[in-house]
């Protein structure tokens, strides 16, 4: 039965190598403890508990660990005066609209990530539950849009 944290790890090595860096929208993946100050957008992969059967004389059941996928995007460029960093053409460079428009776009990659990765070596099957909360958070002292993805991955 795998752990955990091989799934968790599973995870991370996959969304790396699938849906992370160049022509995607995140740019990095941090396991539980991660460095908002370093690339963005990214996502943090945590734990959120897990249901782990009791032992029977038929042996054990499947196992359901539970893990959130957090994503964080840059709220807007903002200078150390609080404006608005501009391009040479006097636009912004990064705006409240771009930041809904990467949550959007790392949605559709995601899913379809998901769906690819239904059953693996580590687990027989995950369910999604795609992010239902989009807030504004502060990380020191950089505000950014984040949006939880819950996962179920069940077991052997």
């Amino acid at each position: 039965m795998a752990t955990r944290k091989q799934i968790r790890d599973r995870l991370k090595s996959l969304m790396d190598a699938e849906i992370v860096g160049a022509g995607h929208v995140l740019q990095v993946t941090h396991g539980p403890v991660g460095d908002a100050s370093g690339a963005w957008p990214m996502a943090m992969i945590g734990a959120e508990g897990s249901t782990l059967p009791a032992p029977t004389n038929m042996g054990r059941g499947p196992a359901q660990h539970r893990l959130r996928v957090q994503v964080f995007v840059k709220y807007a460029e903002i200078d150390d005066a609080g404006k608005l960093v501009l391009d040479d053409s006097g636009q912004p460079v990064w705006t409240e609209e771009d930041a809904a428009d990467a949550l959007d776009g790392f949605q559709v990659e995601f899913d379809a990530f998901i769906m690819a990765h239904k059953s693996d070596t580590y687990w027989l099957a995950v369910t999604y539950e795609p992010g239902d909360n989009i807030e504004i958070v502060d990380v020191g002292g950089v505000s950014y849009l984040s949006e939880p993805y819950r996962l179920t991955f069940t077991t052997n």
